[in-house]
């Protein structure tokens, strides 16, 4: 499934999307082409955007939320939770990529807002939750040691699944190769794999060869 969500988001939009995966199916979401989130007029919570996004895994479902990356223009506000509700034996994966300005523009230092929320239930348990919040008031503070240093982009990618755990090293091992920073850890029953770059274009095929790796295919046809 493509999803169109109309080019942009300004500040205060809201977007509600909800799926549902059935019994014993394979869903694919992703988008036609990057979400761009354009200047709020304010910081004001009123002109802050929000995308909130509900998932659900019926028994022995598989899905995988795999969206084209999310652009943070100069002085954006966007607030994005992701709720994922899992039936037993039921798979998950999850994918966000967010960039920090258009350097092709020269937005290099871009103050933004940015609040991003998972909530992970199987079988009605919480098993994951992820809050991230950057407000990037200060110029550079995305070349800190302790915030990225230099990063321009990142991503986060989650797999819950029986196999999670055991593909654990495995991943470690092919992202070795792989130009961008990242970090790999795995319990409870899930993967979890953050990557950070400071050229996105970089990022984006550290990512598509991450998934063709993990996925024992290419990455969705828009994605090319």
């Amino acid at each position: 499934v493509i999803i169109n969500t109309g080019g942009g988001i300004i500040g205060g939009d809201q977007s509600h999307l909800s799926f549902e995966a059935g019994p014993r199916s394979h869903v694919i979401l992703t988008t036609q082409a990057a979400e761009k989130v354009y200047r709020a007029q304010s910081q004001d919570k009123l002109d802050q955007a929000q995308i909130n996004v509900d998932l659900i895994l019926r028994a022995d479902a598989c899905l995988e939320w795999l969206p084209q990356e999310t652009i943070l223009f100069q002085g954006s506000s966007l607030k994005r939770n992701l709720n994922v509700h899992m039936e037993a034996l039921s798979s998950l994966t999850l994918l966000e990529t967010t960039l920090f300005g258009r350097l092709a523009m020269g937005e290099t230092d871009v103050q933004c807002d940015f609040r991003d929320r998972w909530r992970i239930y199987r079988q009605g348990a919480l098993i994951f939750a992820d809050d991230i919040r950057l407000q990037t008031k200060d110029s550079h503070i995305l070349d800190r040691k302790a915030a990225g240093s230099g990063t321009r982009a990142m991503a986060t990618l989650l797999y819950v699944a029986k196999d999670s755990e055991q593909r654990c090293e495995a991943v470690r091992a092919h992202l070795h190769l792989q130009a961008c920073q990242w970090g790999v850890s795995a319990w409870n029953g899930f993967l979890l794999i953050r990557l950070v770059s400071a050229q996105p274009d970089l990022l984006r095929r550290s990512i598509v060869d991450l998934l063709r790796h993990m996925r024992g295919c290419e990455a969705p046809r828009v994605w090319n």
